[in-house]
């Protein structure tokens, strides 16, 4: 490796360091029991996430996020973000993320209700996630990182990942000696980064 290339490597490693320490991220729980647990994953972005108050105003004058991490959607607020009823201000919060077109992700599936609820009644819930995620709203418990298993994908060809934050926990789930291909807008955590050059995982950002 010549010093022209060690340097345009540590540059770009740099403006990368400096791209992802400017997105702010936070973390809102509907459970309190999931507080940890949603920071926790929402630190992974790059090591820093405000936690949201239960008490959350979004009325109030805030420079919302670029990216908000969920504990889960309530059953009740499914149909209400769907249909763009805004009646509270976590509703509101939400709304306003998807309208500016930042990232909201969604760790887990809302609990599910007590009894048997009827086959149409699921069907109707079905309906109400497939909106949000058409509205860009990922939820991580329905998405898979590509389309067909790793391990059923060549080595020789490159993997794509289509989210929009690349980070170890993503990183692990591809073989090494490997290339990556990720999107222009793409964001890549420092540990996923340091990790892919161990691993010598070639990741490729799609122009």
């Amino acid at each position: 490796m010549t010093l022209e290339e060690l340097i345009r490597i540590i540059v770009e490693a740099v403006e990368r360091m400096i791209k992802l320490s400017k997105i702010k991220v936070a973390a809102y729980a509907f459970d309190h029991a999931n507080a940890s647990e949603t920071l926790d994953a929402a630190e992974v972005v790059n090591g820093s996430a405000q936690l949201l108050s239960p008490s959350y105003d979004s009325y109030q004058k805030h420079d919302h996020a670029d990216i908000l991490f969920l504990d889960y959607i309530p059953i009740e607020y499914l149909p209400r973000l769907a249909l763009c009823i805004l009646d509270d201000s976590i509703s509101q919060l939400i709304s306003t993320m998807i309208s500016e077109g930042k990232t909201v992700y969604v760790l887990k599936k809302a609990p599910e209700k007590s009894g048997n609820p009827p086959a149409a009644f699921n069907a109707l819930l079905d309906t109400y996630y497939s909106i949000l995620k058409s509205y860009g709203v990922i939820f991580l418990h329905l998405e898979s990182i590509s389309e067909s298993p790793v391990s059923e994908i060549p080595v020789s060809e490159p993997c794509s990942f289509v989210g929009n934050v690349l980070s170890l926990k993503e990183l692990q789930n591809y073989p090494i000696d490997s290339s990556i291909t990720i999107g222009q807008s793409c964001v890549i955590t420092t540990l996923a980064l340091e990790t892919a050059e161990k691993m010598n995982i070639t990741i490729i950002r799609q122009p």
